[in-house]
């Protein structure tokens, strides 16, 4: 407000009437505006969001690992991936595979054991002996196939024909 403010005059040393009227009318302005700005910078608007600088605003803090920690973590990480893989390798070594040309994948692996578990348990409730079992090997391999291919059909892990691997010899 201050760059246009006129220098204090009388107005009536003004001579040119056209020029008085002028600056009273800026003169009335002048103080109109002052007022209403301190006025308005006062009075809240309540359409306008208005920011407290004194207030902090309160986020939250996100915990930072410091680089060593960050290693720990993925070499904790990598070994247990490692003992995982090496459990389901383990898995797919016990359980009897098909002729498969890919190697399984753990859901794959994982259905495939819980499969020849439930077979296991019911030679076994069954009452049958692996000296009976391992006679009747194409009876055996048959019902394997059978409930293989039942219970997993939406796979086709059991379409080709079945072989053995690992410690489980069917003969």
């Amino acid at each position: 407000m201050d760059d246009f403010h006129f220098p204090q005059q009388n107005i009536s040393s003004i001579e040119d009437p056209y020029s008085q009227q002028y600056y009273q009318i800026y003169s009335n302005w002048s103080e109109t505006t002052s007022a209403n700005l301190a006025i308005s910078s006062s009075v809240q608007n309540p359409y306008i969001p208005t920011i407290n600088r004194n207030v902090k605003i309160k986020g939250k803090r996100r915990r930072i690992a410091s680089v060593s920690q960050r290693r720990a973590a993925n070499v904790r990480e990598r070994k247990r991936m490692f003992s995982l893989n090496e459990a389901f390798d383990q898995l797919r070594e016990i359980v009897p595979i098909f002729a498969y040309e890919k190697k399984l994948s753990r859901i794959e692996t994982l259905r495939l054991a819980i499969i020849y578990i439930a077979f296991m348990t019911e030679l076994v409730l069954s009452g049958k002996t692996v000296e009976e079992a391992s006679l009747n090997a194409n009876v055996v391999l048959n019902q394997w196939t059978d409930t293989c291919t039942y219970q997993m059909n939406s796979s086709s892990i059991c379409d080709d024909t079945p072989t053995s691997s690992g410690s489980v010899v069917i003969e």
